[in-house]
């Protein structure tokens, strides 16, 4: 719908305007690194999107895969946007090695505790 894709250009605008601040300016804060975590993580690490695979397809025949198309993720336009940010933080001189070590070790805690929670 129009408002879906208009909702999908403003976060894109907001992904690529904070990507451009990060590269361009000493933006490092400590609940701005944690948010950008989480950002990243979360449009990361998510199911992929359903591919319908014809009946053909449900088998594996060696000459069926030779002949299917590549697939590409409808949001991989979305998901570059995520990989430029996560990539200008790794970067940055403002972020150290030892910073994305306790931030990574609190992240895992995080997804660990969320599991945790599904399952009760």
């Amino acid at each position: 719908t129009r408002v879906k894709a208009e909702m999908i250009k403003k976060k894109e605008d907001m992904l690529q305007d904070l990507t451009d601040y990060i590269s361009r300016h000493n933006w490092f804060k400590d609940f701005l690194f944690e948010e950008c975590m989480k950002t990243i993580s979360i449009n990361l690490f998510r199911p992929l999107p359903y591919q319908f695979r014809p009946p053909s397809l449900m088998f594996f025949h060696d000459e069926v895969f030779e002949k299917e198309a590549n697939y590409e993720d409808p949001s991989w336009k979305h998901l570059k946007l995520v990989y430029d940010l996560a990539w200008r933080i790794i970067c940055t001189t403002q972020v150290t090695p030892q910073i994305m070590e306790v931030e990574s070790v609190y992240l895992l805690f995080c997804i660990k505790k969320k599991k945790k929670n599904l399952c009760i």
